[in-house]
């Protein structure tokens, strides 16, 4: 995703990588559980968790500014971010 219109590099708050830990970690239970632990459900789970934690910050940057996101802030956005690629 580097040098993609989703890298966004202005998302660098404190706690924003705590918040994409948290959705890699959650997205990885989850796919593990049903598929298993290994690397490739480790690494699916990686790829999904960062388009869902930039789609977050996209949503927020539409709301406010790409320079008032809290780590907070994504976590609000998180089931909005998930309803954009489901539905």
């Amino acid at each position: 995703l580097v040098g993609s219109e989703m890298c966004i590099r202005d998302r660098s708050k404190a706690g924003s990588g705590d918040v994409l830990c948290g959705i890699i970690s959650g997205l990885w239970a989850a796919k593990g559980k049903r598929e298993g632990f290994n690397k490739k459900t480790a690494f699916e789970s990686g790829i999904c968790g960062v388009f869902i934690h930039s789609l977050c910050g996209r949503i927020l940057a539409e709301e406010y500014s790409k320079y008032s996101v809290t780590a907070r802030d994504l976590i609000c956005r998180i089931p909005d971010a998930i309803k954009t690629i489901i539905v």
